[in-house]
Protein backbone atom coordinates (compact mmCIF):
# COMPACT_ATOMS: atom_id res chain seq x y z
CA UNK A 1 0.00 0.00 0.00
CA UNK A 2 1.31 3.42 -0.97
CA UNK A 3 1.65 6.14 1.65
CA UNK A 4 -0.23 9.21 0.44
CA UNK A 5 0.43 11.53 3.37
CA UNK A 6 1.96 14.88 2.52
CA UNK A 7 4.57 16.75 4.57
CA UNK A 8 3.26 20.18 5.56
CA UNK A 9 6.27 21.35 7.55
CA UNK A 10 9.82 20.25 8.13
CA UNK A 11 12.33 21.49 10.69
CA UNK A 12 15.91 21.33 9.45
CA UNK A 13 17.47 23.20 12.36
CA UNK A 14 20.87 21.77 13.18
CA UNK A 15 21.16 19.73 9.95
CA UNK A 16 24.64 21.08 9.23
CA UNK A 17 25.76 17.92 7.42
CA UNK A 18 22.69 17.58 5.18
CA UNK A 19 23.97 17.40 1.60
CA UNK A 20 20.84 16.51 -0.36
CA UNK A 21 17.23 17.46 0.16
CA UNK A 22 14.51 15.78 -1.87
CA UNK A 23 11.04 16.68 -0.67
CA UNK A 24 9.01 16.92 -3.86
CA UNK A 25 5.29 16.36 -4.05
CA UNK A 26 4.32 17.55 -0.58
CA UNK A 27 2.45 20.52 0.88
CA UNK A 28 5.29 22.65 2.20
CA UNK A 29 4.30 26.32 2.38
CA UNK A 30 7.63 27.52 3.78
CA UNK A 31 11.11 26.08 3.79
CA UNK A 32 14.07 27.47 5.78
CA UNK A 33 17.41 26.02 4.75
CA UNK A 34 19.67 28.50 6.59
CA UNK A 35 20.91 25.74 8.95
CA UNK A 36 22.09 23.52 6.08
CA UNK A 37 25.42 24.88 4.79
CA UNK A 38 26.52 21.58 3.18
CA UNK A 39 23.58 21.29 0.73
CA UNK A 40 24.66 20.66 -2.83
CA UNK A 41 21.47 19.12 -4.25
CA UNK A 42 17.95 20.49 -3.71
CA UNK A 43 14.74 19.08 -5.20
CA UNK A 44 11.60 20.80 -3.88
CA UNK A 45 9.12 20.91 -6.77
CA UNK A 46 5.41 20.19 -6.36
CA UNK A 47 4.94 21.90 -3.03
CA UNK A 48 3.15 25.16 -2.13
CA UNK A 49 6.05 27.61 -1.83
CA UNK A 50 5.76 31.27 -2.86
CA UNK A 51 8.20 32.90 -5.29
CA UNK A 52 9.73 34.85 -2.38
CA UNK A 53 10.61 31.61 -0.57
CA UNK A 54 12.11 30.14 -3.76
CA UNK A 55 14.20 33.29 -4.17
CA UNK A 56 15.48 33.05 -0.57
CA UNK A 57 16.54 29.45 -1.18
CA UNK A 58 18.14 30.28 -4.52
CA UNK A 59 20.08 33.23 -3.00
CA UNK A 60 21.28 31.12 -0.07
CA UNK A 61 22.62 28.43 -2.43
CA UNK A 62 23.70 30.18 -5.67
CA UNK A 63 26.38 27.59 -6.47
CA UNK A 64 24.44 24.44 -5.64
CA UNK A 65 25.32 21.73 -8.16
CA UNK A 66 21.66 20.89 -8.80
CA UNK A 67 18.84 23.09 -7.59
CA UNK A 68 15.42 21.95 -8.75
CA UNK A 69 12.92 24.47 -7.40
CA UNK A 70 10.23 23.27 -9.80
CA UNK A 71 6.54 24.01 -9.98
CA UNK A 72 4.78 25.10 -6.81
CA UNK A 73 1.00 24.68 -6.74
CA UNK A 74 -0.69 27.12 -4.40
CA UNK A 75 -4.19 26.45 -3.04
CA UNK A 76 -7.00 27.97 -5.12
CA UNK A 77 -8.16 31.45 -4.15
CA UNK A 78 -11.33 33.47 -4.51
CA UNK A 79 -10.85 37.20 -5.15
CA UNK A 80 -13.00 40.16 -6.05
CA UNK A 81 -12.86 42.11 -9.31
CA UNK A 82 -10.26 44.85 -8.98
CA UNK A 83 -8.38 43.27 -6.07
CA UNK A 84 -4.60 43.47 -6.49
CA UNK A 85 -2.89 40.09 -6.16
CA UNK A 86 0.62 39.03 -5.22
CA UNK A 87 1.85 42.52 -4.20
CA UNK A 88 4.47 40.84 -2.02
CA UNK A 89 5.64 38.63 -4.92
CA UNK A 90 5.89 41.26 -7.66
CA UNK A 91 9.50 42.51 -7.59
CA UNK A 92 12.80 40.82 -6.72
CA UNK A 93 16.13 42.57 -7.28
CA UNK A 94 14.53 45.03 -9.73
CA UNK A 95 13.02 42.18 -11.78
CA UNK A 96 9.24 42.06 -12.10
CA UNK A 97 7.28 38.85 -11.85
CA UNK A 98 5.91 37.57 -15.16
CA UNK A 99 2.40 36.15 -15.43
CA UNK A 100 0.78 33.77 -17.86
CA UNK A 101 -2.98 33.95 -17.44
CA UNK A 102 -5.13 31.08 -18.70
CA UNK A 103 -8.92 30.90 -18.90
CA UNK A 104 -10.79 27.93 -20.40
CA UNK A 105 -7.49 26.21 -21.28
CA UNK A 106 -6.27 29.08 -23.52
CA UNK A 107 -4.51 32.37 -22.88
CA UNK A 108 -7.00 34.74 -21.27
CA UNK A 109 -7.86 37.90 -23.19
CA UNK A 110 -5.78 40.81 -21.92
CA UNK A 111 -9.02 42.74 -21.33
CA UNK A 112 -9.75 40.30 -18.46
CA UNK A 113 -6.79 41.47 -16.36
CA UNK A 114 -4.28 44.25 -15.83
CA UNK A 115 -0.61 43.84 -14.97
CA UNK A 116 1.19 46.88 -13.63
CA UNK A 117 4.59 46.90 -11.92
CA UNK A 118 4.48 43.14 -11.47
CA UNK A 119 1.07 43.15 -9.78
CA UNK A 120 -2.01 41.60 -11.33
CA UNK A 121 -5.65 42.59 -11.02
CA UNK A 122 -8.70 41.06 -12.70
CA UNK A 123 -11.36 43.07 -14.53
CA UNK A 124 -13.80 40.25 -15.38
CA UNK A 125 -15.45 37.32 -13.65
CA UNK A 126 -14.23 33.80 -14.25
CA UNK A 127 -11.83 31.10 -13.19
CA UNK A 128 -8.22 31.63 -14.18
CA UNK A 129 -4.97 29.72 -13.85
CA UNK A 130 -1.98 31.97 -13.22
CA UNK A 131 1.58 30.85 -13.82
CA UNK A 132 4.15 33.13 -12.17
CA UNK A 133 7.88 33.23 -12.83
CA UNK A 134 10.62 35.69 -12.00
CA UNK A 135 14.00 35.73 -13.74
CA UNK A 136 15.72 36.64 -10.45
CA UNK A 137 15.11 33.03 -9.38
CA UNK A 138 17.48 30.58 -11.05
CA UNK A 139 16.83 26.87 -11.04
CA UNK A 140 17.86 23.77 -12.98
CA UNK A 141 16.65 23.90 -16.61
CA UNK A 142 14.59 20.73 -16.15
CA UNK A 143 12.99 22.03 -12.92
CA UNK A 144 12.36 25.74 -13.54
CA UNK A 145 10.93 27.75 -10.66
CA UNK A 146 7.31 28.67 -11.20
CA UNK A 147 4.23 29.14 -9.06
CA UNK A 148 0.78 28.10 -10.27
CA UNK A 149 -2.52 29.10 -8.68
CA UNK A 150 -6.16 28.93 -9.67
CA UNK A 151 -8.07 32.15 -9.09
CA UNK A 152 -11.85 32.45 -9.09
CA UNK A 153 -12.87 36.06 -9.62
CA UNK A 154 -16.23 37.14 -8.18
CA UNK A 155 -18.09 40.45 -7.81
Amino acid sequence: MRNISKIKSINLTGCKSLEQLHCRNNQLTYLDLTSCPALWMIGIGDNQLQLSNLLAIERKYPNTIWKGLGTQNLPARIVRIGETLFSDQNLFYDIYTKYIVIKNNVLAPTSDYTISNGKIRFNNLGTYTIIMTNDAIRSAPDAQARVVVEIKVII
